[in-house]
């Protein structure tokens, strides 16, 4: 069923870079649902998720020091995400009076936050003084996550920001140029630049390299449609369609962009405090040297099937790469299984550290048959889930691990040119949730998550983490935990 478009419509699509026939797909997934994710099983220690032996560890830090200056390197960092969740209870709190438990949390330690100079009073503040200050003087929910000041040193403070340029400093030490590319909105670029103008320089002396950041907005041409509770397009009182920002998948695009063999992918908000960063800087030296092992395999691999040679190819897939053979592999002719390995390995590859759960909310590892009966490994959230299934939910239960997005990725082929990442995803697993708009309910559909459906065929590996790795900012009260304090 086509939707009839005005030519007001259909200017606005132009403008946007969105065609008739992505808005047409956009529609059908909200009139036709989006089916939940099928779990087949929990991915668990040794049954899809990787423990490092300590002999491992020690290879893989000196395969990746060994290969430093020969791979291209780049780190990807989502940083155009608003702070405004994070102040949330705060912005109530300043509307009704009434003292929350973020209020209460904040209250008992606002003097230890990294900006607490900036919203302390003339005297020793009361905390209502201090919260009036944070929201409506320096105005720290109106700035992304990037901006915050998140820890404190001798020196001054450091944003987020500035915490993921040394971070990369310190697990790249000796690469000659290290290249970070973050993803912001255009309002900020202004604010992010003055910053490079202000502290780059000492960065680049006291970590003795060179960086090269560059940054991207995300494409309008990824927003999506919003529609009412009867799947007609919501549209705004001139008449004009609403369109929002289309999830955190819609950054597949600004990915695909980049012209490196290794991308370390890491949330802006995951970031510890320096004296407490050195698993993290260990285990993405770990996570990285073990791709770059994998990818040699492969090399050779591909070398004997462009030979006809299938000589313990299978095995390597499936043990090594939680490769998932088809059923009928065994009775293929030998030139239809070279072939069908070619294609199973010839795919971008993702190694994703995984957690111990410990309650945070979020995606898990686990085992997930697609609509083609395909089983494969995948980073599922409980909205992409149907809990209402009692199996389904039981395996939810038995999730022992959690994704922190932790990803080292390869984005290059077997012949050394960048695979087109948006042909492997599954456009199936895509998110429709509920907001509201002017008092009115609407319906708005997300991308297939970047590391869920917006990386559902590549090949993927789950590697177990320290705990000590994982330190998200998910409130404002989270930088007051021992991960985010000086020593």
């Amino acid at each position: 069923m086509s939707t009839v478009l005005t030519e007001n419509d259909l200017a606005q699509l132009q403008k946007l870079g969105v065609t008739e026939a992505n808005l047409e797909n956009q529609l059908k997934s909200f009139r036709d649902g989006v089916e939940p994710i099928n779990l087949v099983a929990t991915a668990v220690i040794d049954h899809g998720i990787k423990k490092m032996s300590n002999v491992e560890v020690s290879k893989y830090k000196t395969v990746f020091a060994q290969n430093l200056n020969k791979v291209e390197i780049m780190r990807f960092v989502p940083a155009s995400g608003a702070a405004s969740r994070m102040f949330k209870s705060f912005h109530k709190y300043l509307e009704d009076g009434e003292v929350n438990d973020e209020v209460k949390t904040f209250s008992d330690g606002f003097k230890s936050f990294a900006f607490y100079d900036k919203i302390k009073c003339s005297a020793e503040p009361e905390y209502t003084c201090a919260i009036q200050n944070m929201i409506n003087t320096i105005k720290l929910s109106e700035l992304p996550k990037a901006l915050i000041p998140f820890h404190l040193y001798n020196d001054g403070s450091r944003t987020a920001f500035e915490e993921h340029l040394i971070e990369s400093a310190q697990v790249l030490k000796g690469k000659q140029i290290i290249d970070i590319h973050f993803t912001i909105s255009a309002a900020h670029e202004v604010k992010f630049k003055s910053i490079i103008e202000e502290k780059l320089d000492s960065i680049e002396e006291d970590y003795q390299c060179k960086f090269n950041i560059t940054f991207s907005q995300q494409l309008h041409s990824t927003d999506t449609v919003g529609v009412t509770e009867g799947n007609d397009i919501f549209r705004h009182e001139d008449g004009s369609m609403l369109f929002r920002p289309g999830g955190h998948g819609s950054l597949l695009l600004n990915l695909d962009n980049l012209d490196s063999e290794l991308v370390f992918i890491k949330n802006i908000d995951n970031i510890q405090i320096n004296h407490l960063r050195q698993a993290t800087i260990d285990y993405k030296q770990i996570l990285a040297g073990y791709l770059i092992d994998l990818q040699d395999q492969l090399k050779l691999a591909h070398q004997k099937l462009s030979k006809g040679v299938l000589d313990g190819i299978a095995k390597f897939a499936v043990n090594e790469l939680m490769c998932q053979l088809d059923d009928n592999f065994d009775k293929m002719p030998h030139a239809d299984q070279v072939s069908y390995l070619t294609g199973l390995l010839n795919r971008p590859m993702r190694i994703c550290g995984m957690v111990k759960n410990e309650g945070e909310p979020g995606g898990g590892p686990f085992w997930t048959k697609n609509s083609k009966g395909h089983t494969s490994l995948q980073i599922v959230e409980s909205s992409q889930m149907d809990l209402s299934n009692a199996s389904q939910n039981d395996i939810l239960i038995g999730s022992t691990h959690f994704n922190p997005v932790d990803l080292v990725c390869w984005i290059k082929d077997k012949d050394g040119k960048r695979f087109n990442l948006k042909e492997y995803v599954d456009p199936g697993t895509a998110f429709i949730s509920e907001k509201s708009q002017k008092g009115e309910t609407l319906k708005v559909l997300e991308h297939p998550g970047l590391w869920n459906g917006s990386m559902a065929d590549w090949i993927t590996i789950f590697v177990e983490v320290p705990m000590a790795t994982f330190s998200p900012v998910k409130t404002i009260n989270d930088l007051l935990r021992p991960q985010h304090q000086p020593v």
